[in-house]
């Protein structure tokens, strides 16, 4: 289980990336649109889908 908490300074909004290492299955958790690039990178970073 990959676990990160992501904070947003422009919002102050917390997110969170929760994922499974086995099947490579990843969700974010109350996502702030701006930064669904910076989502994707990570995800990519971390070879999740």
């Amino acid at each position: 289980m990959i676990f990160r908490q992501l904070f947003d300074t422009a919002s102050g909004t917390y997110s969170y990336l929760l994922a499974s290492r086995a099947g490579g299955e990843a969700l974010i958790l109350d996502p702030v649109l701006e930064k669904v690039d910076r989502y994707c990178q990570l995800l990519r970073e971390l070879d999740l889908k």
